[in-house]
């Protein structure tokens, strides 16, 4: 905003004519810099809140999928270790093909995080800035989860050796990575549905 110097007046009556002039015309600039910048910041909320439901969407696909596919790795497991009780009680081999198969949910939370990074969430209302941080937090704790699911399924993808020549203490340990792996996939689960419930929230909510 640029500000010229009056020319010198004749008169008092002419001075505050030019005064209130170029008062009127601060305040006319300062106020259009003020509704620029309010559009420029209901611009940048309007997009951060579309690219974070686009993103929780997708995220709530990916975890949809998972969802369906963990059944098949209980189902998996549960075979596994009624195997190894089998093993365990009749001393023989194995005859059975056994499988195991760990889906995994790729959740992004770049959207959200740009939207701190430039501030986006700073202009949207306090209850919405809540939504977001808690499905984002809750999904974290799933991220977490996955993340201990599939450290702990190695022990279980180990067990060729064992059912290929079984000892009775090698079959005790396996049927405690299987119960290990099938306690933590339980929390997996339930971690799942609440997360899949908090995604429904968020989107389901009207956009102000």
């Amino acid at each position: 905003m640029e500000i010229h110097a009056p020319k010198a007046p004749h008169s008092l009556k002419e001075f505050l004519r030019e005064l209130v002039t170029i008062t009127a015309g601060i305040l006319i600039a300062l106020s259009l810099e003020g509704v620029l910048e309010w559009n420029h910041h209901r611009h940048l909320v309007r997009e951060s809140r579309d690219n974070i439901h686009t993103e929780l969407s997708e995220n709530r696909r990916e975890l949809e999928d998972a969802m369906a596919k963990q059944k098949t790795t209980e189902q998996q497991l549960a075979k596994f270790y009624t195997t190894l009780v089998d093993l365990e009680t009749k001393r023989g081999s194995i005859t059975t093909n056994l499988q195991l198969n760990i889906s995994l949910a790729d959740l992004h939370r770049t959207s959200w995080n740009t939207a701190a990074n430039t501030s986006a969430i700073s202009y949207m209302p306090y209850s919405e800035v809540k939504a977001y941080t808690e499905v984002y937090d809750l999904q974290a704790k799933y991220e977490a989860t996955q993340a201990a699911v599939l450290n702990e399924s190695s022990a279980v993808y180990s067990l060729g050796g064992v059912l290929d020549r079984p000892q009775p203490s090698d079959l005790r340990g396996a049927e405690k990575n299987i119960a290990a792996l099938r306690a933590r996939l339980g929390v997996m689960r339930d971690l799942s549905t609440s997360l899949d419930q908090r995604y429904a929230n968020v989107l389901e909510q009207k956009k102000p």
